[in-house]
């Protein structure tokens, strides 16, 4: 084009474009969307504060959070009901998607009016790894005078009067095959329990049912209850980040059953249009979105004109003042000139990291440090890193992946071989989990590397012969009140339905050592399991973003990898 003839077309442009923002001025000052007002606010209660998705209550309506994740405050206390069940919220850490909570009822004392079972729904909520589970058993039958039968030290007798009807209850802070001593007695005492009216399960922190343990008591018990225990909850945030990177507020359509990401204009489904709510004009070109603040640097093969598709975005005002817009054609102007010169020109311009600075964050965690992309988590939003690369950490410093619903404790990072050292959260120093799944690695970004071996555990096992191998060990699997639960643990190819009725199993890999090491000493099945196993892993589009943090920009990922530069 000629040089005339391009400079007329662009002030013809730029005069259209002013004309059309004066007359049309007063729509586009119009109120930020009220939804996207409503779901900017947080809940504070007490000394928690800056709640939000995915809770909503206490000034955020419901469609600021999910179903079942509803938060009262009463009194300056934060209170969430779970299964007909309320608790007493004493910590929250959104980033680790943790709550730590207790039970309202059972703050003063053993003997709530109504008897209910401390359980999740699976869905929303799943206990964390050092949860204990505690057995209350009320309208117990009087002990005899000189009972034949001990009382074990993790248990206790307690009173209640409820209703003006006084009965007796004891608690058991373990199961029965978890005290060898007393199984000769174990019968007798589960018979006796047995002819109790009622039994609850409750839950609590491990350290703290130690302490009830060295001194057992009702008082002490509620103690410890009254320290509550921890939840994770499962809040997709694959979906909120992405939101919220772009300026939107996460939210729920109680219609259609599905995440929305409200927008100071108007919901979407995703991601917002106007990434925030100013006087702006935003140029998206392909999936990447260019505003006068900001704009991304492509590659110079597709920085060509015939590559870039140009959409001009309104977006709404804080406020409806006309004065706002006196200088919205010089906003409109910045975007237009950057497409315009944009083909065939490299900008040198210098970098502005207030602008962008999600994806300039890395993540620390323990031993692992600033860490980039492929991996997200803490301070990097969804879209810094493709999916299968979460990373949490823990409020005790350990880094953890999060995949197929398992969470997987990091022991060690490569990031120039592309491998890992994994060990199952749930399995760390424990070798008794409620979660029955199998290490599948569906990802294919991820595979087990040659030098593991496999590794079955099997749970609820029933003998179906005399013989009785030497890989035994005892569970109590959670909140089934099982007497004597035999699991059993294989590493070498064995058939072992020749020997059990299983009820559950879970395969985990090891380390290739691991099964030499249980051969000469069958009691290092715990320390095989923590020691945990080898994967790689492989970084999707590694070559694209070494060619993007070569012209100074950042990877990102939203579908595909996208190269995010600031102007």
């Amino acid at each position: 084009m000629h040089p005339l003839h391009f400079r007329g077309s662009f002030i013809f442009i730029i005069i259209i474009i002013i004309t059309f923002v004066l007359i049309h001025a007063p729509k586009f000052a119009s109120s930020v969307d009220e939804r996207y007002a409503n779901c900017n606010r947080t809940i504070a209660c007490g000394n928690i504060e800056n709640i939000g998705y995915p809770f909503w209550g206490s000034g955020r309506p419901d469609y600021c959070g999910l179903p079942g994740f509803q938060l009262n405050c009463s009194d300056s206390i934060l209170e969430i009901t779970i299964m007909s069940a309320t608790y007493h919220v004493l910590r929250i850490n959104n980033e680790s998607q943790f709550l730590n909570v207790a039970r309202a009822d059972y703050l003063e004392n053993l003997c709530p009016a109504f008897l209910i079972n401390t359980t999740l729904n699976p869905d929303l909520f799943e206990f964390t790894s050092d949860t204990q589970f505690i057995n209350l058993y009320y309208h117990c039958p009087p002990l005899p005078p000189s009972p034949p039968t001990p009382i074990p030290k993790c248990s206790s007798h307690f009173t209640c009067n409820v209703n003006e009807t006084t009965f007796d209850g004891y608690y058991l802070t373990r199961n029965l095959s978890e005290l060898p001593d007393l199984a000769p007695f174990a019968p007798l005492i589960s018979e006796f329990l047995g002819r109790c009216g009622d039994r609850v399960v409750l839950a609590a922190n491990q350290s703290e049912i130690q302490s009830v343990e060295a001194s057992p008591s009702g008082e002490n018990l509620v103690e410890a209850l009254a320290k509550g225990f921890g939840l994770h909850w499962k809040a997709n945030n694959s979906l909120c980040d992405p939101c919220r990177g772009s300026g939107g507020q996460c939210g729920y359509n109680n219609v259609s059953n599905k995440f929305s990401c409200y927008c100071s204009d108007r919901p979407y489904d995703t991601v917002c249009l106007c990434p925030t709510p100013t006087a702006t004009v935003t140029v998206r070109v392909n999936k990447t979105i260019l505003s006068s603040q900001q704009s991304t640097h492509l590659p110079l093969q597709a920085r060509q004109l015939s590559f870039l598709k140009m959409q001009l975005l309104f977006c709404p005002l804080p406020s409806a003042s006309p004065q706002a817009f006196t200088m919205l054609p010089l906003v409109f102007l910045f975007p237009l000139i950057f497409l315009l010169s944009a083909h065939g020109t490299h900008s040198s311009g210098q970098n502005d990291t207030s602008t962008f600075p999600n994806c300039n964050q890395t993540f620390s965690c323990g031993g692992l440090q600033n860490l980039s992309y492929p991996f997200t988590g803490g301070p990097r939003p969804s879209y810094c890193g493709p999916p299968g690369f979460l990373l949490t950490c823990t409020d005790d410093g350990i880094p953890q992946l999060i995949m197929d619903s398992l969470s997987y404790r990091i022991i060690q990072l490569d990031r120039n071989k592309q491998s890992k050292t994994l060990s199952r959260s749930d399995l760390y120093n424990n070798t008794c989990t409620h979660k029955f799944a199998n290490n599948n690695l569906s990802s294919p970004l991820f595979n087990l590397s040659p030098d593991n071996q496999n590794l079955s555990l099997f749970y609820g096992c029933t003998p179906v012969q005399a013989y009785t191998p030497e890989n035994l060990f005892w569970c109590g699997m959670g909140l089934l009140v099982v007497p004597r639960t035999m699991c059993w643990v294989q590493f070498r190819t064995i058939p072992y339905s020749r020997l059990f009725a299983v009820t559950s199993a879970s395969n985990c890999p090891m380390l290739q050592a691991a099964p030499d090491k249980l051969e000469t000493n069958r009691s290092t099945l715990r320390e095989a399991l923590m020691e945990g196993f080898s994967v790689n892993y492989t970084t999707p589009n590694a070559d694209d973003c070494a060619m993007c943090r070569d012209s100074g920009g950042k990877c990102g990922f939203l579908d595909q990898l996208i190269c995010l530069h600031l102007w």
